[in-house]
């Protein structure tokens, strides 16, 4: 979803009045109301959500309020992507600063039998442990762009603590 809102923030207006963020804001839309898609539990093949899902969500949000200018937008949805934000941060079990997929993630646990486990992130085929290093970078992103909504938000405390939180997988990482 990042990726498709990364292109869309540098896309020009594909006709008067539509822009490529106004259908990445469709899409968030519909999974802020209970939507699901590829990379959530809900999804057979996944019990938990992907490491690089929440991030990828918070990132194309935060590139929607930032490109386009969103302020209302972000005023009725900022409870739901302090959601998606808290969801990833959850996954930190032991408390280290870096998000974790439910799955070891190790090489080899992938099988055809039931259940069928796959990666923790959604172009991964092979098992790079439960800390995986590109939903972590991706997390890393979010976080960021977490305090800035929050900062649009005039939420002084949840800015100071998802920058303090990004700090820490940072120096993790």
């Amino acid at each position: 979803y990042y990726e498709y809102a990364d292109i869309a923030a540098l896309t020009p207006p594909l006709a008067e009045g539509l822009t490529a963020l106004d259908i990445v804001r469709q899409t968030l839309d519909w999974m802020l109301g209970g939507g699901i898609a590829d990379g959530m539990p809900a999804v057979p093949d996944r019990p938990c959500a992907t490491s690089d899902f929440f991030p990828s969500m918070v990132i194309a949000a935060a590139d929607c309020v930032r490109e386009g200018r969103s302020d209302a937008w972000l005023a009725a949805n900022y409870d739901g992507i302090r959601g998606w934000a808290e969801s990833m941060l959850a996954t930190d079990t032991d408390g280290d600063g870096l998000i974790e997929y439910c799955v070891s993630g190790n090489s080899g646990i992938w099988s055809d039998g039931t259940p069928k486990f796959r990666p923790s992130n959604w172009w991964d085929t092979i098992g790079f442990w439960h800390k995986d290093a590109y939903g972590n970078a991706l997390a890393y992103r979010a976080l960021r762009n977490m305090a800035m909504l929050a900062g649009k938000r005039g939420m002084a405390a949840d800015m100071a603590r998802y920058r303090t939180i990004s700090e820490k997988l940072r120096a993790a990482y």
